[in-house]
């Protein structure tokens, strides 16, 4: 991890999951939360806020999706 934005992304990510452990969200609804519904042609996409910050934005994401498998002091 390279890049210093995805990288904070990521470890809020793992924060967020496992602060919000009782009640985990599934990837569809991580996905709504940094996309937005195109009335158009039906397919999410991401917002305009989200392209500004995209490295952070795909790095909370996948932070979240990989919490389970780290534990909380990094290791696997």
């Amino acid at each position: 991890m390279d890049n210093a934005l995805f990288r904070k992304g990521f470890y809020q990510g793992r924060k967020d999951f496992l602060e919000d452990a009782p009640q985990q969200l599934s990837a569809t609804e991580l996905l709504w939360y940094i996309s937005v519904l195109d009335a158009k042609s039906g397919h999410y996409r991401f917002g305009e806020e989200a392209i500004c910050h995209l490295e952070e934005y795909l790095g909370t994401h996948i932070g979240y999706l990989c919490a389970p498998f780290i534990s909380a002091d990094g290791e696997r």
